[in-house]
């Protein structure tokens, strides 16, 4: 069970990054064309699916509840709460560096699912055969 927890542990974090990534590619437009407020993009159904994310984000600077590091939860509540206090331009390069930082850490994520999930089930299920066979 310790294995298939880590993989699925190592899995959420993906998911946290590739959700970020996607609001990212939301926002870019709604920022750079439409000039949209922030308190209006969190008014979308983008970001009512995410839990972690809520308008007191844009009013109260505070890390995110996320399965993620500490710094990168960090890293989401800095960037939301900086949503709309710069123009245009600055926003957008915000923004831009954003999706950078979560592609990356999700490129990070994704190495390590794909060089630690063997190791984790192997380990968890070879000491699962091992307790078995003690009771037995």
């Amino acid at each position: 069970m310790t294995g298939i927890y880590m993989t699925e542990n190592i899995k959420s974090k993906i998911k946290v990054c590739r959700e970020l990534v996607d609001l990212a590619n939301y926002i870019l437009p709604e920022i750079k064309l439409k000039q949209t407020s922030a308190f209006d993009l969190f008014e979308s159904s983008k970001f009512k699916n995410l839990d972690y994310v809520g308008q007191d984000m844009l009013l109260l600077e505070q890390s995110a509840k996320t399965p993620l590091s500490q710094g990168e939860n960090r890293t989401i509540g800095s960037f939301f709460y900086s949503l709309g206090k710069y123009d245009v331009d600055n926003q957008i390069k915000q923004i831009e560096f954003f999706k950078e930082y979560m592609s990356s850490s999700m490129r990070k994520y994704e190495e390590m699912y794909k060089s630690k999930a063997k190791i984790y089930l192997s380990l968890g299920f070879s000491f699962g055969i091992v307790i078995t066979l003690v009771l037995i």
